[in-house]
């Protein structure tokens, strides 16, 4: 399991919304059902890649960068 800030669907999801945002303050308007179509297909991408499962926080000893600080593969004694 994976903290929910290591979520690359939340993170595409808002920058999405400060996009939609943007478009409102600078005028750069792109038709609404185009950016739900582009923020659909995004996250049928992400989540056909998805294989964890998302929580509060990390499982336990994983550390903040799985695989390179908590003896993973390419860490050197492992």
């Amino acid at each position: 399991m994976k903290a929910w800030w290591r979520s690359k669907t939340l993170w595409v999801n808002v920058i999405g919304g400060l996009a939609l945002l943007a478009q409102s303050q600078w005028g750069f308007v792109i038709d609404g059902e185009i950016q739900a179509a582009i923020l659909a297909i995004v996250n049928l991408a992400l989540r056909l890649i998805t294989n964890e499962a998302v929580g509060l926080k990390d499982d336990p000893g994983l550390g903040p960068f799985p695989g390179l600080d908590a003896g993973g593969p390419g860490v050197a004694g492992s």
